[in-house]
């Protein structure tokens, strides 16, 4: 007696809910002059798809996707793609079969956010999408939009003279000086976490590019300037990878201590001065500015506290004002 094997379809079977469903099937056939019954149980699983995602190991190029185990299951189908709708899925993530719970994707943007989906696979066949969910790479940096004026090279009407390129006539005659800005923990003692060189405008805005890392963290801003009082955020500020800002001149408690200087028509300022950058405007920075001074210094020197390329008495102004208030840095 010969045997065949032929599918059997159940196209019209709709379950109802998840689990094992067990199978009785009747068969007769005729030959060598004879009648056979045969009766032949099996089962199939119905299961349910993943619900659950969460990324892990984030960062600029990539992520990983983790989900939970569905029972049954022999393996899952990925696909990543960068729309809601899936019509560009990336190459290699096109229904990915993945072995396990969970799977790397790499080679990606930074800053972008990408879609995905999974299914669940085993026998029986695979189930329905799951639904789709989302994750958005690192930034190359975190970008910080930071206003604040520099007393000495204030020239009212919310306007600062473009220092170097007064002096050297390179550069852009929109940036008004190089700044450096550190993070620091918002913690006590309130460590170094990082520091960056940027410059600000003569309009007081400048657009740093911090660290991708400061995105999620906390920290105090310092803001300072080549010969000027350093100044700290007020408070501790929660930066995330696509938009930040903070601004130090519209109001003098921006500054921690309220550590600015009133320059007029409510702006707000950095103290100049500090020309030794010992954290305190006093006796210790005359000399230098002496010296430049009587050497007639022309040019982008640290002693121009005016920033009109020209050491000389015009600078001495700004530098008595703040020694004799004994201004100092203050932070927490």
């Amino acid at each position: 007696m010969g045997g065949s094997t032929n599918p059997i379809s159940f196209a019209s079977f709709t379950p109802t809910r998840v689990g094992t469903y067990n199978v009785k099937i009747y068969s007769n056939y005729a030959g060598d002059n004879d009648i056979y019954n045969d009766t032949i149980y099996t089962s199939f699983t119905v299961f349910a798809g993943v619900d659950t995602f969460n990324i892990t190991n984030l960062s600029t190029s990539g992520f990983t996707i983790n989900w939970s185990a569905i029972a049954a299951a022999t393996s899952y189908n990925l696909d990543v793609a960068t729309d809601p709708t899936f019509t560009s899925i990336l190459t290699g993530y096109n229904n990915l079969q993945v072995i396990g719970t969970s799977q790397i994707v790499s080679g990606l943007t930074s800053g972008a956010t990408y879609y995905y989906r999974v299914r669940t696979t085993n026998a029986c066949g695979t189930s329905n999408n799951s639904h789709t969910d989302s994750a958005t790479t690192l930034t190359l940096s975190t970008p910080l939009t930071l206003t604040a004026y520099l007393q000495g090279l204030y020239q009212g009407g919310s306007t600062m003279i473009n220092a170097p390129f007064s002096a050297i006539g390179v550069g852009s005659s929109s940036v008004a000086d190089t700044i450096t800005i550190e993070l620091h923990s918002s913690t006590s003692p309130f460590a170094l976490v990082s520091t960056t060189v940027g410059t600000v405008g003569t309009n007081g805005v400048g657009n740093i590019s911090l660290p991708a890392t400061a995105s999620g963290g906390t920290y105090y801003i310092v803001l300072k300037h080549r010969n000027s009082i350093s100044v700290w955020s007020s408070t501790a500020i929660t930066f995330n990878n696509s938009s930040n800002s903070y601004n130090f001149s519209n109001l003098a408690s921006k500054a921690y201590g309220d550590n600015l200087v009133d320059l007029g028509s409510g702006v707000f300022g950095l103290y100049s001065g500090d020309i030794n950058q010992d954290g305190s405007v006093d006796f210790n920075d005359y000399p230098s500015l002496d010296l430049a001074s009587s050497a007639g210094v022309l040019g982008y020197d640290l002693n121009d506290l005016n920033g009109d390329a020209s050491v000389d008495f015009n600078d001495y102004p700004v530098l008595d004002a703040n020694s004799s208030l004994g201004v100092i840095t203050i932070n927490p």
